[in-house]
């Protein structure tokens, strides 16, 4: 449901750079956030600054960098976790970077602000809707061959109700990881969300999962499904 795309023009990237000596944290919001941060950050202005991320995907994606000492969650990998830490409890004149792909929650930024920082944003990825035949997914959908929906982000949730708007996708069960996704998926009309997996790493993702099925909610399903 993503397709990711560099943005290399993007004024906030120039901004960004300009100041990067002079900021106190820089918070990286995914593992494509490193990936596409790091293809324009100034390195030479990289010393000082502490490094914070959500997950631990993306908390690899910084030490592959050669950063370990990373500020994150233990368990609430969200953006409510990452605020909840205490080194972003008395921010006050601190200066916060947030390297993310384009648009997005606002929470963390708003967040900040409020506690006393001041917080810019490095834009330097865009997710696209792919440009593919989405047919056979709407066929699957249809027939109700699918048993469990899940979405790596809310972004992905939004593209697969653009690309499969088919009525028979509300019937299906949606396993969101996180609070937010769970509101957007109930608001957008699906009739039965599982219980949200306490993060996005596949372990948790399966734990769900398995109490979807011991539940006997996967047997009811199946006898929902057309003949």
């Amino acid at each position: 449901m993503l397709e990711l795309q560099a943005t290399p023009g993007d004024t906030s990237i120039t901004r960004a750079n300009a100041q990067l000596a002079h900021y106190d944290k820089l918070i990286f919001i995914s593992a494509n956030a490193v990936q596409f941060g790091f293809d324009t950050l100034d390195s030479t202005a990289l010393n000082k600054q502490q490094f914070a991320c959500v997950g631990q995907q993306t908390a690899n994606a910084l030490s592959q960098q050669g950063y370990t000492d990373i500020l994150q969650p233990e368990q609430d990998f969200s953006s409510e976790g990452l605020l909840n830490l205490s080194a972003f409890q008395d921010v006050k004149a601190q200066r916060i970077l947030i390297v993310r792909g384009k648009g997005g929650r606002e929470l963390l930024k708003q967040e900040l602000e409020q506690r006393g920082a001041k917080v810019d944003y490095l834009e330097c990825y865009r997710r696209l809707l792919p440009q593919i035949d989405y047919s056979p997914l709407r066929h699957h959908i249809r027939q109700q061959s699918v048993d469990v929906i899940s979405c790596s982000s809310n972004q992905a949730l939004e593209h697969l109700l653009l690309a499969a708007p088919e009525p028979q996708l509300f019937n299906i069960a949606f396993l969101p990881i996180s609070t937010a996704m769970a509101t957007k998926a109930k608001q957008a009309g699906f009739n039965h969300i599982i219980n949200t997996a306490n993060n996005a790493s596949d372990a948790a993702i399966l734990e769900s999962l398995y109490h979807f099925a011991a539940n006997n909610h996967w047997e009811r399903h199946e006898r929902q499904r057309p003949e």
